[in-house]
């Protein structure tokens, strides 16, 4: 591998959850913002809040960000948050895979394999 391809797959890596943390956070700020607007006047009550939150689905998510639903923006940026390490250990393998590294290609497999067991177990919870 040339030092030139090293470099980039290190920046890549290195860009993922820079760009991840910072979309994630404009989504959800507008998302927000669209939220308070719709309810400006309204009073805060936490007893009105659920005490489990909603199954998630994405046709949920796509019908709500098509209506424009604040809650759903909200959801959309929080659900980038969660990706952006798992696409950053994905990037990684890449890199390693291109260096021909086993041993840190062995541990990004493992990495992936805890987080993919993580959220089955998490979704069948």
């Amino acid at each position: 591998m040339s030092q030139n391809t090293k470099k980039d797959i290190q920046q890549l890596v290195g860009n993922t959850l820079r760009i991840g943390v910072w979309l994630s956070f404009g989504i959800t700020a507008v998302g927000l913002l669209i939220f308070l607007a719709g309810n400006s006047g309204a009073q805060f009550e936490p007893g009105t809040l659920p005490a489990a939150p909603e199954n998630f689905s994405f046709s949920a998510l796509k019908k709500g960000l098509f209506s424009g639903d604040a809650l759903s923006i909200i959801a959309l940026g929080v659900l980038i948050l969660l990706i952006t390490p798992v696409l950053r250990v994905i990037f990684a393998l890449y890199g390693y895979w291109l260096e021909r590294n086993k041993l840190y290609m062995l541990i990004s497999i493992i990495v992936l394999g805890i987080i993919a067991s993580s959220l089955f177990i998490g979704a069948t919870h």
